[in-house]
């Protein structure tokens, strides 16, 4: 059981990533369903093989967590920071079209922050067999929400009512096909 806490955490990054590049795309007028259907399949892909432990494996050793990753997890890091490639693809577009310049160069800060921080601490020291600075990759998430509230409160950046409901249908259902997942498996495993 102490797998699907792992698997969560992976999941959890999976979605979050393929979010934020649902968002950028909503004001870098990139239109690319072909991407974003690719993206999605991988990140489904992904999700699956996590449950077949092709990925991360956690187990508890000596009272500590301790992480055992395998093949997968080089492309599940690869996937992610192709993955943010593309939003920075798109922040930048955005910076280049925009009337509102100062509004995306925060977010392109902060998701600069986050990308990182996250790549160095939960991406290339896990694959250096490194975990002790997981949280300092979690906490640069903040980063991002820091910059992307200074953009929406004090620049004004955009209807946020509109994008919010978006995000919302996205998020929802990518909730719930992460928590079929977790249910399965839970299922699979008491079998």
């Amino acid at each position: 059981h102490i797998n699907i806490i792992s698997d969560i955490q992976h999941i959890a990054a999976l979605l979050f990533v393929f979010s934020i590049y649902e968002f950028t795309k909503l004001f870098s007028e990139t239109r690319t369903k072909k991407v974003t259907s690719l993206l999605f399949l991988l990140l489904v892909a992904f999700s699956v093989s996590l449950f077949m432990n092709l990925v991360t494996e956690l187990s508890i050793i000596d009272e500590k967590l301790v992480y055992t990753d395998h093949f997968g997890y080089t492309l599940y890091s690869i996937f992610i920071v192709v993955q943010s490639i593309f939003i920075l693809c798109n922040l930048y577009k955005a910076y280049m079209i925009s009337e509102k310049r100062h509004q995306v160069l925060s977010l392109l800060i902060g998701l600069i922050g986050l990308f990182a921080l996250g790549g160095i601490c939960n991406l290339l020291l896990p694959i250096l067999g490194v975990y002790d600075f997981l949280v300092f990759g979690y906490a640069g998430s903040t980063l991002l929400s820091l910059s992307f509230a200074y953009a929406v409160t004090k620049q004004d950046f955009f209807d946020y009512k509109i994008v919010i409901t978006k995000l919302a249908a996205h998020l929802s259902t990518f909730t719930l096909v992460g928590l079929s997942f977790v249910s399965i498996n839970s299922f699979l495993n008491k079998s």
